[in-house]
């Protein structure tokens, strides 16, 4: 083949790759100054709603994280599933991934994690979740399998129990049954939420 042609032809696999790249883009989100003229709307969580126009930071200092329910939770896997050690174990771990991301990143001055609501304060939060499906998935001859771990969620004001946000989401890791690892990130999407909710950089009614 003649070089000229040859070059043309690798620079034209190059031009295509790059438009695919950037259309796979989407909307990727990266962080800007809180208040400045770089502030990008934090990542939703596809399905959620947002009942309150003020960043919870304005109003309220501390949140309580309760274990996530997992009545009524449909588990699917290999032997027809069932509840498990690592199923019951996420009630706990991931309310737990969810505190240490805001407490890593100093967004309450108090963060609390408790199985139920002992006083309700006037300047807290509460967030309280459901786990609506969790499935596993075996691997086969060109795949080593997935894990799906869904929730529906809630954001309440503590002392009065009106709603400041909801939302409905799905973690799904690929590579095994591993419920721990699709936990984690489940728990870091909703702590993601939650920091967006802090400054009011998720945008209202989205879903």
């Amino acid at each position: 083949m003649d070089p000229g042609a040859f070059r043309g032809r690798i620079a034209g696999v190059l031009a295509g790759l790059l438009l695919l790249t950037g259309c796979a883009g989407g909307r990727a989100l990266t962080e800007g100054p809180v208040g400045g003229a770089g502030k990008v709307p934090e990542r939703g969580l596809g399905a959620e709603h947002v009942y309150t126009a003020r960043g919870l930071g304005e109003r309220y200092s501390e949140i309580v994280i309760l274990d996530f329910s997992l009545e009524g939770t449909v588990v699917s896997g290999p032997g027809g599933g069932g509840f498990n050690d690592s199923v019951r174990s996420l009630a706990t771990m991931v309310p737990d991934v969810v505190a240490g991301s805001l407490r890593r990143w100093g967004l309450f001055d108090k963060v609390e994690r408790a199985s139920t609501i002992d006083y309700p304060s006037a300047s807290a939060v509460i967030l309280r979740a459901r786990f609506t499906t969790l499935a596993s998935e075996p691997g086969g001859f060109l795949s080593r399998g997935s894990t799906t771990v869904a929730v529906d969620g809630e954001l309440l004001e503590a002392s009065t129990g009106r709603p400041l946000a909801d939302f409905s989401h799905e973690s799904r890791f690929e590579g095994g049954s591993d419920f721990r690892r699709a936990g984690v990130k489940l728990g870091r999407d909703i702590a993601r939420f939650i920091r967006g909710l802090r400054y009011r950089m998720v945008n209202p009614g989205g879903g």
